[in-house]
């Protein structure tokens, strides 16, 4: 069901010029949209899993104690898919944040970019 109702509130990515942010940060849902979920090639094991791993997880993890974790809350891990689809709107809002972007320590390529978050607006299909 929230896989579901993830899909609602968000579109997958799209080229077109305006970014379709709202006011949060977060891409606003085009219905017509939707269908392109349906044909992603993005999956948790060959977008969401690595980017975690590379970078989230050395702070967002649930095996480190908060004197390792570099201020992430104690409650944000991004261990697993149920983790990263419990968290996939802020998520969002962080990575793609030009003003307090996410992962604080480096910035992936723009392509792993564009892959996470046209995985993420399709609510993080496994």
């Amino acid at each position: 069901m929230a896989l579901w109702i993830s899909i609602l509130w968000f579109a997958c990515a799209s080229d077109e010029t305006d970014s379709g942010l709202d006011d949060s940060g977060i891409k606003s849902i085009d219905t017509a949209e939707i269908d392109e979920c349906s044909d992603m090639m993005w999956t948790y094991d060959n977008v969401g899993a690595p980017f975690m791993t590379t970078w989230c997880t050395a702070c967002h993890s649930s095996d480190l104690d908060s004197q390792y974790r570099a201020g992430a809350p104690d409650t944000v891990n991004l261990d697993t898919l149920e983790d990263v689809q419990q968290w996939n709107e802020r998520i969002l809002a962080r990575v793609l944040n030009d003003d307090s972007p996410m992962p604080p320590a480096g910035l992936p390529s723009e392509d792993d970019l564009s892959r996470l978050e046209e995985w993420l607006l399709c609510g993080a299909p496994e």
